[in-house]
């Protein structure tokens, strides 16, 4: 049996809209859809939100789910998720867990399925050693990017 971990990531300095992670959609907090989306898959061991704010840590508590306190360093506008997501492993190993695959939700996400985790899980079982998902785009990226 392999150890899965959710990691959730969600800082709480939002320039954009403020406390962007627990303001609602569709009558529940951003962060919850992801939670949602982690509980229904029943290989995933174990949910971690990964957060810099008690608001988000409070909101979170009350959807029983773990809380893992960030350093302030690791949630500023220019840290990079892979530096939480390195935090995080490193505290869970010093409690003797061990992740053995580790899915990354992030908040902003929140239109994921429960077989889109799933099939994600089944890949990394099956040997592939990273998997991202994505969407269709509207715009040909081609047209909306350029290198000059």
């Amino acid at each position: 049996m392999s150890n899965i971990l959710a990691l959730i990531p969600a800082r709480s300095g939002s320039k954009g809209i403020k406390n962007k992670n627990i303001h609602p959609l569709n009558g529940r907090p951003l962060v919850e859809w992801s939670i949602l989306s982690a509980k229904r898959v029943k290989k995933i061991d174990r949910i971690i939100v990964s957060t810099d704010g008690d608001l988000i840590s409070s909101v979170v508590k009350e959807l029983s789910v773990e809380v893992m306190q960030r350093p302030s360093d690791l949630a500023q506008d220019g840290s990079l998720v892979v530096d939480a997501i390195r935090y995080t492993i490193n505290e869970l190993s010093k409690q003797n867990y061990q992740v053995d695959y580790l899915i990354l939700l992030e908040p902003t996400s929140p239109l994921r399925s429960e077989d889109d985790i799933n099939n994600v899980i089944l890949e990394l079982e099956n040997g592939v050693d990273s998997v991202a998902t994505f969407c269709q785009a509207a715009l040909n990226p081609h047209r909306a990017w350029s290198i000059d």
